[in-house]
């Protein structure tokens, strides 16, 4: 008898652990916009001058990993790479950070732009 105890636990447990997965991809499929949560990207970084860069505008982010790239005033750079004097830092799904002789700015999609905005 303890047997079947043991047994029925065990399909329990793995019928709870198989609806969790489902609910996970059932929300991806339906939304494929989500952003998984990653822990390395919730750290804010308090050293970030978040004044709007002077005539820089970012249109567009591909958050890739080490692939990253950004749209800086139509230009596409990969992390790394050099725009207007600015090294891209860092980018997000929304902003980006550049640096420049140790001064990080952050530039945000939309910033600047009344016309994107309700």
């Amino acid at each position: 008898m303890p047997d079947l105890r043991l047994v029925l636990l065990m399909v329990a447990s793995m019928t709870a652990t198989a609806g969790q997965a489902a609910d996970q991809y059932a929300a991806l499929r339906t939304n494929p916009f989500i952003v998984p949560v990653n822990a390395a990207d919730a750290q804010v970084n308090k050293t970030v001058d978040k004044h709007k860069t002077t005539n820089m505008k970012l249109r567009a982010t591909v958050v890739a990993g080490s692939r990253s790239q950004a749209n800086i005033d139509g230009v596409i750079i990969g992390l790394g790479e050099d725009v207007n004097g600015y090294q891209l830092a860092e980018v997000h799904a929304r902003s980006v950070v550049l640096e420049q002789n140790g001064t990080r700015k952050e530039i945000l999609i939309d910033e600047g732009d009344e016309s994107n905005r309700n």
